[in-house]
């Protein structure tokens, strides 16, 4: 399932706000945003606060 799939399905029950969105990349995997982590996944959907993103170093991570 693609990124903007899963937002698509999620969106017609709950209010979902994008934190980050570059690419439609297929989710493999989910993760907590960990704003200690240095490395990010493509393939992985994060969830997490707007605050974090702000010490993530990658703009191009999905999040929720």
């Amino acid at each position: 399932m693609t990124f903007q799939h899963l937002i698509q399905q999620l969106n017609h029950e709950f209010s979902v706000n994008l934190v980050s969105s570059i690419q439609d990349w297929e989710i493999q995997d989910i993760a907590l945003l960990d704003t200690r982590q240095k490395d990010f996944l493509h393939n992985t959907l994060y969830f997490g606060y707007d605050h974090q993103m702000k010490d993530c170093n990658t703009p191009t991570i999905q999040c929720i």
